[in-house]
Order: structure tokens, then C-alpha cells, then sequence
């Protein structure tokens, strides 16, 4: 685990207004709709002003080299935001904030200057101006672009303070900046805190990372139970209802009213596939239900796709499916795939070919699979790894240093409790776990992960909460205290809280 994290992180806009502020002009841009994009350009010719139908001559034209520098220095402040995002147009000097080289004073010395039209608080578009009499160097030009880019988010001037870093500072014109453009932890946290953005929580997924799915998928398992020849044969299908919603509804219903049991595989072609689920037996029969829309997909035939029968008709699916014996592309797109045998293949190829049979194979029993959820495991007196997959009840820690991954693995609508009072132990929470809701009171935490997957913390002060790692995987992430954790959602001073406090920034991702 890493408890590096940016100290600044957790302070709120007070903290760098009342402590490092020199000038504080309380603007910024609305962000109501997140991410708000912003536009940026290089015009050609002309900059507006701040004054109403007034524009201002471009002098000279950046060059594609320093247009690259400028380009890299909003990106700096563009990966540091969530609710920002900042798009580069071609030439437009209607653009969000605009850029260009002008005679700021004509004789010199000044290098450049930022203005902004401001509405009520809220910045309405913006300009970064360079002196074009002035020589400046690559790395000064970047130095100027951070700093003047940070006044037109809304920052202020920065005092200079030795106890850290920032961008909005004066700067060093020796610090090398060309080439890898930092922002400091100090800015980084500031521009967050100001726009009320968590450095753990995102309102998306992060594609970056690994987003884990539940372990169990218990009630989109299909036990059926086959005979082959004189031997029985059990095998499993794994429904897949984000492909073929109506279609697996159907197939449940009619495995749950016991539509299936008895009726025989009456086409079974040698390299190809087997079908059944018709109560007359010869291809010609349904149920009493509805018949089906096709819900085609890219899903492709292979050994052990499951799909649904039909006549010519795309819309004529009811009650007959087949399992491929191998690859089959022809089929791909045109019949509906609504699952895929996960084990118990050989049994399907054991059965007798024909169509129909002569002596055919049939379904005994088809049902859903339980999920039964156990009471209390009790872990070792050891530094162990407990993955919560919601099999049980209470997940209760003994001695030594023990961690608790709480994820999305944990089976949907799913309760546990967590227990461990000795050692000095961790909650992991991976990045794109969704937390749809939190209470906290002072030593006892419940959260609530998406589709009702809800986790108790007893003695919740006692842990160390780790967020964006996974043990599993070796990403450290990183570790926050008890306090710092239910700081995130909005709740401060925990340890002191009389009753109990609902979150107030959910329904976010870890990030």
C-alpha cells in the first residue's frame, strides 16, 4: 500500500485563498454542465478585447514550435481537471480564450498580460497577450502560459512561500520547463478545490483501469440436466441479458414454469449444432408465450454459442434453441445469441445425431442456479487477503494485518459486514467501483456500491482506507485515514459526528 498522496488535496478553497492568495478575484468558469468544454486558438490577424466591439492587431504569428509549448501547457492544466477539457480550433478569434503576439505598451519590457470578460462571477471568454517587442525564450514562454492560464481558471496570485511549489508563482527562469510540463501538487490541488473536484471521485469510468464485474452471475446460469445414451450429463449456460434482454426474459420463464424438462434434442447435426425446446418434437412446435424480436448481435457462433431457433421470419423466435457444435459464421447476425455453454460441452457432443434421431437424447431437468449466501468466515492470525465476493454474511479478520478488496465483486443486492478489530488493517476500494451512497457516524461506516451491493464497516476508525489500488493486480493506490475518507464525501470531523450523516458527493466512481 502507499500513503503518498498530494498533502494538499483534502483542503477545501479557504485554505488557499485566506493562506496564499495575494489577489483572489473570486471568477471562474460555469461548469454546471460537466465537462464544459472550452475552446482555444491562435487567431491570425485580430484578438478581441474586453471592450464591447473592439478588437486588437495581431503583430506577428505564433510559430508552429511555440504554438506546440502553449499546446503542452494547457494540456497540464487539462489533465488536472475533470470538469474542464480544453479543445484547440483553427484560427477563430471567437474562441474561448485566445492567444496572440500585440504591442502591449511599444516600447518593451512587458512581457504579457491576461484579460477576461466576467458576467457575474462567471469568466464569458479570455485572453493571454505576449509583447511582441519582447524577446522570450522557449521555457519563458511556457512559464508565462501556465501562470496566465491559471489566472484565467480563476486562481490568483500566489505569494511566494518556500513551504511549496506552484506554477502561479514568480518563477525561476532557470527552472527548465520545455520539455516536461509538471504541474505541482499545490496547483493541481488548488484548481480542484476551487472548481469543488475530488482527486478520488469521477463521475466516469476510468477507461484506463480494470473494471471489475460481479463474481457471481448466478441468476443467469442455466443448469441443465441432459441424458446421453444411458449416462446423465450436467451443463451449464451463462445467459447473457445485456445482449438479449427479451430473449433470455422468455428462456427463464420457461425454464422456471418447467416448459422443458423431457423434451427431446430432435436435430442434431454432426458439425453444426444441436436443437431442442420443441414440445412436439419435430421442429414444429412453441409455447403458449409470445414469440420474440430478434435482438442480433456481433456476438459470434463458436463452440458453444447458444442460440435461439426460427422459421424464415427474423421475428418468429419462441421456445426452440440450439447450442454449435464449432465455429459457425454464417449464423453470425442473423439468430439471435442469448448465451454460452460454460461447461459440460462434451455432453452436448455425446448426443445422438439425426434429425430427428432415432432414438433421441433429452433435457431431464432445466433450472436457474441459486446463489445462498453463508453466515460468518473467520479468517487466520495472519496478514491475510480477504476478497469479498458476498458468499457469506461477515467477513471477520483475527490477528495480523489483514486486507479487505471491496468491489464490484461482490454479488449484486448482496449484504456483508466487515469485522476486524486487531492489527492494523485496510479497506481497498479498486478504481470504477460506484458509490451510490455512504452513511459514517463516528466509528461505523455503510456503503452502498452500484445495484445494491451494500458493505458495514464495524469499527470503521480503526481501518485504513486505501482507494484506486488492487491487491490483486499489485497497484498501490493510495491510503487514507478515517477521517480523510469520509472527508471526501462530505463529511467532516467524523470522529466527533453524535449521530449518523449521509454522505453528501455521491454517486461517483473511484477514480
Amino acid at each position: 500500500m502507499s500513503s503518498k498522496i498530494n498533502p494538499f488535496i483534502l483542503k477545501k478553497p479557504e485554505f488557499f485563498i485566506e493562506n496564499f492568495f495575494q489577489d483572489y478575484f473570486a471568477v471562474k468558469w460555469d461548469v454546471i454542465s460537466s465537462p464544459r468544454e472550452i475552446t482555444y486558438s491562435f487567431p491570425s490577424s485580430e484578438l478581441k478585447t474586453t471592450s464591447d466591439n473592439k478588437t486588437k492587431d495581431i503583430v506577428k504569428n505564433f510559430t508552429d514550435p511555440e504554438k506546440q509549448l502553449i499546446i503542452k501547457a494547457v494540456d497540464a492544466w487539462d489533465n488536472s481537471l475533470e470538469k474542464i477539457k480544453f479543445k484547440l480550433v483553427e484560427n477563430d478569434i471567437n474562441a474561448d480564450i485566445t492567444f496572440g503576439f500585440t504591442d502591449l505598451d511599444g516600447v518593451g519590457g512587458r512581457k504579457d498580460t491576461w484579460s477576461a470578460s466576467v458576467n457575474s462571477n462567471l469568466i464569458q471568454y479570455a485572453i493571454i497577450e505576449f509583447d511582441a517587442s519582447d524577446l522570450i525564450s522557449n521555457n519563458e514562454l511556457v512559464i508565462k502560459v501556465l501562470n496566465s492560464f491559471g489566472n484565467i481558471l480563476g486562481l490568483g496570485d500566489i505569494r511566494q512561500n518556500n513551504a511549496f511549489d506552484s506554477v502561479m508563482e514568480i518563477q525561476d527562469i532557470n527552472r527548465d520547463f520545455s520539455n516536461d510540463i509538471i504541474l505541482s501538487d499545490f496547483d493541481k490541488a488548488m484548481v480542484k478545490s476551487i472548481y469543488d473536484e475530488s482527486s478520488f471521485l469521477s463521475e466516469s469510468i476510468n477507461t484506463s483501469e480494470e473494471i471489475l464485474t460481479s463474481h457471481d452471475n448466478s441468476e443467469n446460469i442455466i443448469l441443465m440436466e441432459i441424458t446421453n445414451g444411458a449416462s446423465i450429463g450436467l451443463v451449464r449456460i451463462e445467459l447473457f441479458p445485456k445482449v438479449a434482454p427479451k430473449h433470455v426474459e422468455q428462456i427463464k420463464n420457461l425454464v422456471n414454469d418447467d416448459f422443458y424438462d423431457g423434451l427431446y434434442f430432435h436435430r442434431v447435426i454432426d458439425g453444426f449444432m444441436a436443437q431442442t425446446g420443441d414440445p412436439n418434437g419435430d421442429g414444429t412446435g412453441g409455447s403458449t408465450l409470445n414469440d420474440i424480436d430478434a435482438e442480433f448481435s456481433f456476438i459470434p457462433y463458436e463452440r458453444g454459442t447458444v442460440g435461439m431457433a426460427r422459421s424464415s421470419d427474423p421475428n418468429s423466435a419462441n421456445s426452440q434453441f440450439f447450442i454449435t457444435f464449432q465455429e459457425y459464421p454464417s449464423l453470425d447476425n442473423n439468430y439471435t445469441v442469448f448465451g454460452k455453454v460454460i461447461s459440460g460441452m462434451n455432453y452436448i457432443d455425446g448426443l445422438k445425431r439425426g434429425e430427428p434421431p432415432s432414438d433421441p437424447d433429452s433435457i431431464i431437468s432445466m433450472s436457474i442456479s441459486d446463489f445462498e449466501q453463508f453466515g460468518t468466515i473467520n479468517y487466520s492470525n495472519t496478514n491475510d487477503i480477504v476478497i469479498s465476493t458476498g458468499d457469506h454474511k461477515t467477513y471477520r479478520g483475527l490477528m495480523g494485518d489483514d486486507t479487505f478488496f471491496i468491489s464490484h465483486l461482490l454479488k449484486e443486492d448482496n449484504k456483508i459486514t466487515i469485522v476486524d478489530t486487531d492489527g492494523q488493517n485496510t479497506i481497498q476500494i479498486p478504481s470504477n467501483t460506484y458509490i451510490d451512497d455512504i452513511l459514517f457516524t463516528k466509528n461505523a461506516a455503510r456503503l452502498t456500491f452500484e445495484n445494491n451491493r451494500e458493505i458495514t464497516i464495524s469499527s470503521a476508525d480503526k481501518f485504513i482506507y486505501n482507494l484506486s489500488g488492487n491487491i490483486t493486480s499489485g497497484k498501490e493506490g493510495y491510503d487514507l485515514s478515517y477521517t480523510e475518507f469520509a472527508f471526501i464525501f462530505g463529511i467532516e470531523d467524523v470522529l466527533n459526528l453524535s449521530s449518523s450523516q449521509a454522505g453528501t458527493i455521491t454517486d461517483m466512481y473511484i477514480l
